[in-house]
């Protein structure tokens, strides 16, 4: 009898300290008004947001997932499921993509697919990733 009571009891404290763990009304309507607030200011584009990765998580329109050069996973070396950041994309003349050059094998030409493809290149290859696409080239001997 006494375990039946002293779970009665865990369970009536818990629920009494979680009623006065919630927000009152008025935090709750702070809350909702900053969220606003926010939403109203993330109209615009900001960057810097995590995208790719296993999840292939996309960016918002108007930003583009490049490889975030502060964590140790790189795709020109082989990491398939890095993570990136979504960046403004530059207004600089764009590299010209050469689908013809015999090093390379492209998987796919759209960058943006090639965030949620996982492809194994072949021994004496290495992935690629850039804003031509994605696929496997050959290993520059050392």
């Amino acid at each position: 009898m006494f375990i039946r009571w002293l779970l009665v009891g865990t369970l009536v404290l818990g629920a009494v300290g979680q009623l006065r763990c919630t927000p009152t009304a008025e935090a709750a309507q702070e809350s909702t008004s900053s969220t606003l607030d926010t939403e109203k200011k993330g109209d615009e584009p900001t960057g810097g947001q995590f995208c790719g990765g296993f999840a292939a998580i996309p960016c918002p329109e108007g930003l583009l997932c490049v490889d975030d050069p502060k964590d140790s996973c790189d795709p020109t070396r082989g990491g398939a499921d890095c993570g990136g950041i979504c960046v403004k994309p530059d207004d600089q003349e764009k590299p010209k993509c050469d689908h013809k050059d015999p090093n390379r094998r492209y998987v796919s030409r759209d960058p943006n697919q090639c965030a949620a493809i996982r492809f194994i290149c072949n021994e004496g290859e290495t992935a690629f990733f850039d804003d031509c696409g994605c696929g496997c080239e050959l290993t520059p001997a050392p």
